[in-house]
């Protein structure tokens, strides 16, 4: 989980396997940090020892139509 550090309820883009980045809000819970979804319909993601990411960096602007 290594990279830039976010604040917790900030939109970071993740790396989060060898292939895939995903944008996410950050939740740390202890020394895992948790990936929540602005699309509902998908799970969150945990980062931890057992299942590695890494922060690219912090998103300062997400804007789309819904």
């Amino acid at each position: 989980m290594s990279g830039d550090t976010v604040e917790d309820d900030e939109i970071a883009a993740v790396q989060v396997d060898d292939t895939r980045a995903t944008l996410k809000k950050v939740k740390h819970v202890g020394k895992d940090v948790f990936l929540y979804p602005i699309n509902t319909k998908y799970a969150p993601i945990i980062l931890n020892k057992d299942n590695p990411g890494c922060i690219l960096g912090k998103a300062i602007h997400v804007g789309f139509d819904m």
